[in-house]
């Protein structure tokens, strides 16, 4: 990792220009609109008092599917039509939940959950993960459940699935309270990431114009350490270049290992107010299948001790593909990807991709 000081030139117009453009439009993201419940305990209370069915969204981090290879209307593309959007929010109370939250069993509140589940989803009984969406009552009964397919199969999940909440009203049960929810230290600020393959190459599935989603966190400590020394600390340097300079827009990317940094350079300038940074960077694994190259640049801006604005972009070129991002583009292809600071209930709910490696993605290296 090489660092070097000097004169950048640095437009935060043409920085946020590209930002805009590679973030999803409204309509892209009509779903997220919706008032997603996050606490699973505090939701079955609600759905008692309102005598609506529950939808829960069970994800393993990021919004999308339990096939990372659906095509793309199958990811949330459907979940933003209007039919579906007026059951959600007229019929229903939607909660969002993450699966390591409430498959273990441990808590009485996912040992509800997972007996709930295994009723409906034969795919968790056969150790595919618990992964979908479910209609249930909030006394546990399974109504339906769908694995974020067809548009037609998600209007046939909730037909069936309300229908079968007014034939099987729940009955009267006692809710236990606490377990599980999500709680983001409130230190923590929360980056929405952003990527698409642009332009998309001729011959590409069309599986490859979806948009990639994730969140990067930044943690107290290190917004501290950037606010006295006016730098990026290592720690974010490492966790950009192993956990969010990634292909994803198919599913879920094989992050990148210490050894498989092959350069990643960071220039920077700072004031009393900003810090602004640009580099370049290429990661690529040791039989040369898979890798990604390009260029960043980015601007933190502070007030006082706060940060006010995370922003920036990658404009690379990637090849090959992970575990679970296959069918890419043949050959190289061009893969954008754009970093913005948010401050909503969705984006403290959902974890960071690379939050699934535990430590590493906490404290990063690259050397």
């Amino acid at each position: 990792m090489i660092f070097a000081i000097a004169a950048l030139a640095f437009s935060q117009a043409s920085l946020d220009d590209r930002i805009a453009s590679l973030f999803p439009s409204a309509d892209e993201m009509r779903w997220a609109a919706v008032q997603w419940r996050t606490d699973l305990s505090t939701a079955r209370q609600e759905a008692k008092r309102t005598g609506k069915p529950l939808l829960l969204w069970v994800t393993r981090g990021q919004p999308s599917c339990d096939d990372c290879n659906a095509p793309l209307e199958e990811r949330t593309e459907n979940l933003s039509e209007s039919f579906v959007l007026e059951k959600i929010e007229d019929d229903l109370i939607p909660v969002l939940l993450i699966t390591d939250q409430v498959e273990h069993g441990q808590t009485p509140t996912s040992a509800w959950f997972v007996k709930m589940a295994k009723f409906a989803n034969q795919r968790f009984v056969q150790g595919f993960g618990c992964a979908g969406l479910y209609i249930c009552g909030y006394d546990g009964f399974a109504h339906a459940f769908h694995p974020n397919r067809s548009t037609d199969s998600l209007h046939q999940f909730f037909e069936k699935g309300l229908a079968s909440f007014k034939e099987f009203p729940p009955e009267e049960t006692e809710i236990v309270e606490g377990d599980p929810v999500r709680r983001v230290d409130p230190g923590v600020l929360t980056v929405r990431v952003h990527s698409r393959i642009s332009p998309l190459p001729v011959g590409a599935t069309p599986v490859n114009d979806s948009l990639g989603r994730d969140h990067m966190w930044l943690y107290p400590d290190e917004i501290s350490e950037m606010a006295k020394s006016r730098r990026l600390p290592d720690t974010i340097i490492a966790r950009l270049a192993r956990f969010h300079l990634v292909d994803c827009i198919r599913g879920l990317p094989d992050h990148w290992t210490a050894n498989e940094i092959r350069q990643f350079d960071v220039t920077s300038t700072s004031s009393s107010d900003a810090i602004d940074f640009s580099g370049e960077f290429w990661m690529q694994t040791s039989d040369e299948r898979r890798g990604i190259r390009g260029k960043f640049e980015g601007r933190v801006k502070f007030i006082g001790e706060r940060i006010a604005e995370f922003r920036a972009f990658a404009d690379c070129t990637a090849w090959g593909h992970s575990k679970g991002t296959f069918s890419p583009p043949p050959g190289i292809f061009p893969l954008k990807i754009a970093f913005k600071e948010v401050d909503d209930p969705l984006s403290r709910a959902i974890v960071p991709m690379g939050w699934f490696a535990g430590e590493d993605y906490r404290n990063p290296s690259i050397d």
